[in-house]
């Protein structure tokens, strides 16, 4: 009995556990080895950076009638492609010279870095899709 109640109980936190990441998606369930999880990663950077570039066309379009918004526009998304690949040299430094310093993980770290910044890029410039002002936010981005 107190055999069934101890598997029962981790079975429960099993469960539980699963159940804690909702967004887990089926290409981490089944990453069983290094190199799984590496395509994974890739995987998820790949679709954030088809969703920024979405976003990225959809603002071209949208905006394409304020020229000085649109120049703007580009050159903080050539910026921010800078900066971004300069903060992964920073929180990997010499990766591309040394990638073996890393080991194994790194093209999951890299990948996983590179999608966690492009959803903050994401998150940033989704403000002029769909703006949502509180009223006397005097501080609110332009729209036109």
């Amino acid at each position: 009995m107190k055999r069934m109640v101890i598997v029962a109980l981790v079975s429960v936190g099993v469960l539980s556990a699963q159940s804690a990441q909702p967004n887990a998606s089926s290409c981490w369930d089944r990453a069983m080895t290094q190199g799984a999880m590496n395509a994974c990663a890739s995987q998820d950077f790949q679709s954030a950076d088809r969703k920024l570039n979405r976003i990225y066309r959809e603002l071209l379009k949208r905006y394409r009638k304020y020229p000085r918004f649109i120049r703007a526009l580009k050159k903080a998304q050539r910026a921010w492609i800078t900066m971004r690949d300069a903060e992964i040299e920073m929180a990997y430094p010499g990766y591309l010279e040394h990638p073996e310093k890393y080991g194994s993980v790194l093209p999951m770290c890299l990948a996983n870095l590179k999608a966690s910044l492009t959803e903050e890029r994401i998150k940033f410039l989704k403000q002029w899709l769909d703006p949502k002002r509180e009223e006397g936010d005097v501080c609110a981005f332009w729209q036109p």
